[in-house]
């Protein structure tokens, strides 16, 4: 991308204060996180460039930056990696136990691993049958503000064998693939980790779908502990 190494560690630091905040960040933010001493100018001058190359946006003439479509995805390709999720995977592996049939341990899962990401999970308990929950986990984004996204959702998780279908045709068996902005089957606001899972009679689908702006190494290394409960107790 041609930028130097201060400017993708302002670009990283971007990145990730924009996901914890939710608010566009400004110089004087990324001054405050730097370990160097730069001036307020300097890190304009950074953010612009940030901009230029198609990383970071301005969502309003006067405000600080949020990361592009493009900025998410460089994001992901350079720095995520996996967070570690070991206290989650003790409460999903309580849900599995708690759980008799195979289609309660798939949906009890499920449910519980839509409110540790806090975004909505499709799973499919049969060759016909998707489940969905945390619609509701949507609302309290601040994203959700967006009334023609939300009834998009709404309108997706509605249409259940459209919805499985477009998810086998960009799932990788094997790996959780990650779609941002327009490589989105569903909506181009949003972001889909979508994979499948081995049960006793035949392949599964398993994606988790939310607003771009989420915990993308929190909610990856979460689906893979999903994916790795469920084959081994299906």
């Amino acid at each position: 991308m041609g930028l130097t190494e201060r400017q993708m560690t302002i670009f990283r630091l971007a990145v990730e204060g924009h996901i914890s905040t939710g608010e566009p960040i400004g110089s004087e933010w990324v001054v405050e996180q730097l370990s160097e001493k730069v001036s307020s100018a300097t890190v304009r001058a950074d953010l612009l460039e940030l901009e230029r190359a198609g990383l970071l946006k301005q969502p309003h003439t006067s405000a600080g930056r949020v990361p592009t479509e493009e900025g998410y995805r460089a994001y992901i390709e350079t720095y995520m990696r996996p967070a570690e999720v070991s206290e989650e995977v003790d409460i999903l592996e309580g849900e599995l136990d708690a759980s008799d049939t195979p289609e309660e341990k798939v949906r009890h899962i499920a449910r519980e691993l839509s409110n540790l990401a806090g975004n909505i999970i499709m799973v499919g308990v049969d060759p016909r049958s998707l489940y969905s929950v945390g619609m509701g986990h949507m609302y309290s984004s601040s994203e959700s503000n967006n009334t023609d996204v939300m009834r998009q959702i709404s309108r997706a998780l509605d249409r259940t064998d459209d919805l499985m279908d477009n998810l086998f045709e960009v799932a990788v068996s094997g790996d959780v693939k990650i779609l941002i902005g327009k490589q989105n089957p569903i909506d181009e606001n949003l972001s889909l980790m979508v994979t499948t899972y081995a049960s006793s009679e035949g392949e599964r689908i398993m994606a988790l779908l939310g607003f771009m702006r989420m915990r993308y190494d929190r909610n990856i290394a979460l689906m893979q502990a999903m994916k790795r409960l469920l084959e081994s107790d299906m």
